[in-house]
């Protein structure tokens, strides 16, 4: 909705979010913001600056003050931190996710709140609500504002909630609440009350006249200046920390994670519906053209009676508008019935929060609005103009003496109705090579070995600080979990890790060796898992043992198990075993030793290349408490453990929340959702693009077998042979035919390389799923005409002679 959001802000915004994965916002109501021209001095341009780190996501709020006072090109900044918290109310505890938020962020993004106020300077302990946590917490009870809720146990009074359209800055998923940036002193391990030494994502304002290039290229500087003192002030804080640039994008339509790792795929699908809107252009033209044909006589006579050539084509405009208008109608009511199932067909948003294993789910409100609706008409009104203006034109056009001496129709417009086969053909070639490929790509990631066992393992993700553990009551719980889940009827095995597999995200490290120098870089993948995490997940063991609880005793080398791709990459051709490395630029002393080797796996998604990956035994009542994901292994279906692993749970803790809970095959299947979408909705523009051309391949012959009737007869009464009289009526598309399906094909090799992200383990050009594509279509075109050919077949040769 470009419109909608450019009038959210009305003005320019430069954001400094994380860069692990982009932090997105939607936009302010535009009832809701304060008007541009309240703010004629603010310039209509947004731009987005992240920080290319991705083992330091995030910018240190003594960088936020240094920006503040330093900077010539941005203004009006302000700063957010999303956080993961229990929120107290009536006794229950909810888990929520506030944004804490400086006290400018909401003047900043000139929205004004529904109820209430919002935050500002000075506050301590306010929060102002989300519109949606509003209606899912509160039931929109109006008399909200003033009550108190507690956050880990601090009280917060609500001060307002938010318009239904504001989401902060994120468009795909909302916040619960907003709460002051200083307050998130009180919910850091360590408490803290220096806000130096914690994270934030800045957004700022573009100054008039300024270029992005002139702000990235300023704030970059800063920044690099930044790193250079913070270095020699605090050296701890940098040790093997990369001072990498920054990059700078427009925001003006607000950040979306979907749009950032879906993009090209979602400009595919609109590309597939532009073509078959095309296609039903072409094909409602081809058959107002005969239409034209089959009442000539009709339209030549009005024409002699008076009828002026511009009320003719206004006829058939008109007529051809309400068709199109009655569809688009139609399509609308379905569109808003859909958007619903649309919203659970996605899957959740992914690596938001202080969890990047979190799944949220969507904030998007896709039912059609009036903008959406004003550009379907607008889209339809056009469809109509395309399909109707050639017919149209042709029948202001005809010859008048010609029409009404003869009844034999005027073949020019046949020339016109095969170019339109040929366009709904080469239309339908493209669509359906496209469906192929996303078909034999689906294929060919259901039929990869992820390297673990599947089928057989339930997960289920806790939450331990949301009811206020500590590093030893968090241990203790975890133990007396696994003693049960590994009891249960029904269980194999059962470990803890802290990140689960297929989730697009992972935890990553940089390691060093003896004798050689780092450069801080991520160059390996690490998850923290418990003893009998490789039973439980069937992960092989190539060389090597287990973790153990040896190994994670502070105050010594830590033994860790690697992967077939770690040994590879560091070690080659040697025996890995008993190798010990470090983290960070530099090997200062030992902190690791390789114990085991695994068999390769994937760990983000079934794309990837299996990464070096070290797993560590990091998990005891040292530990700060933070959330983990049991995983256990069934003899069979993993479903039916999951109700007993829930009242095991409760049996441990009642108020302990289980916030996601599904097996590894339905996280392996749901992070294939874009492939699958893909797939789906190419399989379907594929195959009502085949109907198309068939119904248009339908039409031309039907109508050149009625116009053709007699001299059919005729050859048939001189004795044609009935294969000649096959032949004559499909030599009428075969030339439309074959020259669409090279046009198509032509055209859809010279777009490989557009979609060649897409693909997995099959080229653009691909003469397998080719082959079976244009198979289907020329069957397609056989089925078409096979019905007009068997009509020519049945005209009466004495009928005819008695005719003429």
């Amino acid at each position: 909705r470009p419109a909608r959001l450019r009038a959210g802000i009305g003005r320019a915004t430069t954001a400094l979010p994380r860069c692990y994965l982009p932090k997105v916002s939607r936009l302010p109501h535009p009832a809701d913001p304060l008007r541009r021209s309240d703010h004629p001095q603010i310039p209509p341009t947004r731009l987005e600056i992240r920080p290319k780190l991705p083992a330091y996501p995030y910018f240190d709020y003594r960088f936020y003050k240094r920006l503040q006072s330093d900077s010539s090109t941005l203004f009006q900044i302000a700063g957010k931190w999303e956080l993961i918290l229990p929120l107290e109310r009536g006794g229950a505890v909810d888990r929520v996710y506030p944004h804490a938020v400086t006290d400018n962020f909401f003047a900043d993004l000139g929205v004004a709140p529904l109820l209430g106020r919002e935050l500002q300077k000075g506050d301590e302990g306010e929060a102002v609500l989300s519109y949606s946590y509003w209606e899912r917490g509160f039931g929109r009870d109006p008399r909200v504002v003033g009550q108190t809720v507690r956050l880990k146990g601090r009280p917060f009074q609500i001060v307002g909630v938010m318009p239904q359209r504001f989401t902060g800055t994120v468009v795909d998923s909302a916040p619960d609440l907003w709460i002051p940036y200083s307050n998130i002193t009180q919910f850091s391990a360590s408490q803290n009350p220096n806000l130096d030494n914690y994270g934030i994502e800045i957004i700022a304002r573009v100054r008039r006249g300024v270029s992005r290039a002139q702000a990235e290229q300023e704030t970059a500087a800063l920044w690099t200046r930044y790193m250079e003192d913070d270095a020699i002030a605090h050296p701890a804080n940098h040790q093997g920390r990369i001072n990498g640039r920054l990059e700078a994008r427009s925001i003006s339509l607000g950040i979306s994670p979907m749009r950032d790792q879906s993009g090209t795929a979602l400009a595919l699908l609109l590309a597939g519906t532009g073509l078959l809107m095309l296609m039903v252009c072409a094909n409602i033209g081809g058959l107002m053209l005969a239409r034209v044909a089959a009442r000539e006589r009709e339209t030549a006579v009005r024409l002699a009676v008076g009828a002026t050539r511009a009320r003719i084509v206004r006829e058939w405009l008109a007529e051809s508008t309400l068709i199109t208008l009655a569809g688009g109608a139609a399509g609308i009511l379905v569109a808003y019935a859909s958007a619903p199932l649309l919203i659970r067909w996605l899957p959740p948003v992914r690596g938001l929060g202080n969890d990047p294993a979190e799944l949220r789910p969507w904030s998007l409100d896709l039912h059609p609005d009036l903008t959406v609706i004003a550009f379907s008409i607008g889209i339809c009104a056009l469809a109509a103009a395309l399909s109707a203006i050639a017919p149209a034109l042709r029948a202001a056009r005809h010859d008048l003496s010609l029409a009404l001496k003869t009844a034999i129709s005027d073949r020019r417009h046949q020339r016109f109705q095969s170019v339109l086969c040929a366009i709904q053909v080469a239309l339908c070639t493209v669509v359906l090579i496209f469906a192929g490929l996303m078909g034999r790509t689906l294929s060919k990631l259901r039929s990869l070995n992820p390297g673990f066992d599947s089928d057989r393992v339930a997960i289920f993700a806790l939450d331990a600080h949301v009811r206020g553990y500590d590093g030893p009551q968090t241990w203790a719980f975890q133990q007396r979990l696994l003693e049960g889940a590994r009891n249960l009827p029904g269980v194999d095995a059962a470990a803890i890790a802290s990140r689960a597999l297929m989730r697009g995200i992972g935890l990553g490290s940089s390691v060093v060796f003896p004798g050689r120098r780092g450069d801080g870089i991520i160059n390996t993948s690490m998850n923290f898992v418990t003893p009998g995490y490789f039973e439980t997940m069937g992960i092989r063991f190539l060389a090597g043992r287990e973790l153990e609880e040896g190994d994670r005793e502070e105050g010594q080398v830590t033994g860790v198990v690697v992967n077939q791709a770690f040994a590879h990459k560091f070690f080659e051709d040697q025996n890995p075993l008993g190798r010990e490395f470090a983290t960070g630029k530099e090997f200062l002393k030992p902190a690791f030793r390789i114990v085991g080797v695994v068999n390769d796996t994937k760990y983000r998604s079934l794309r990837e290349i299996p990464p070096p990956i070290f797993y560590q035994y990091n998990l005891g009542p040292k530990q700060f408490p933070d959330t983990f994901i049991l995983h256990v292994r069934t003899h069979g279906d993993p479903r039916a453990i999951m109700g007993p692993v829930r009242t095991l749970v409760q049996s441990i803790d009642p108020a302990m929340p289980l916030y996601q809970v599904a097996t590894v095959a339905e996280e392996v299947d749901r992070s294939l959702w874009q492939e699958r979408t893909l797939a789906v909705l190419g399989a379907t523009f594929g195959v009502f693009g085949a109907a198309l051309s068939g119904v248009g391949i339908y039409g031309i012959l039907a109508h050149f077998v009625a116009g053709r009737r007699r001299e059919i007869g005729l050859r048939m009464a001189l004795g044609a042979p009935r294969a000649r009289v096959i032949w004559l009526v499909s030599k009428r598309v075969a030339a439309p035919v074959c020259g669409g399906i090279i046009a198509g094909a032509l055209i859809a090799a010279a777009a490989g390389t557009w979609v060649r992200s897409l693909l997995y383990g099959v080229e653009p050009i691909d003469p397998r799923s080719s082959g079976i594509m244009l198979i289907l279509l020329f069957a397609t075109a056989i089925a078409a005409a096979a019905t007009p050919a068997l009509r020519a077949l049945r005209v009466d040769p004495a009928s005819t002679l008695r005719q003429e």
